[in-house]
């Protein structure tokens, strides 16, 4: 991640992350548990998951935006890899504006 790697628990609350560049998450890489409340991400990009790459473990985003990120590959704002992750949840305000082929 451009700005952050999780390898375990992470709660990130009223957080703005912005303008962050990396090939996996420009935002955030994660490989735990992600809990994202009241933060903003946006202007973030990376090869796959513009804003965030949840590749395992539970991914959960209350009242949180997301906007503008984009991805070269794959996933403009969230790419979550199912099949290695846990149930998750998503209740975002806004997703405008991402980019992904």
């Amino acid at each position: 991640g451009g700005a952050i790697l999780n390898g375990g628990t992470l709660t990130l609350r009223n957080s703005t992350l912005a303008g962050n560049t990396s090939f996996s998450g420009g935002a955030i890489f994660s490989d735990g548990s992600l809990s994202l409340a009241n933060s903003t991400l946006s202007g973030n990009s990376s090869f796959i998951g513009g804003a965030i790459w949840a590749e395992s473990g539970r991914l959960t985003i209350t009242g949180s935006t997301l906007s503008a990120n984009s991805a070269t590959a794959e996933g403009g704002g969230i790419y979550h890899n199912v099949f290695n992750s846990n149930p998750h949840q998503h209740h975002h305000r806004r997703q405008p504006g991402h980019v992904s082929p």
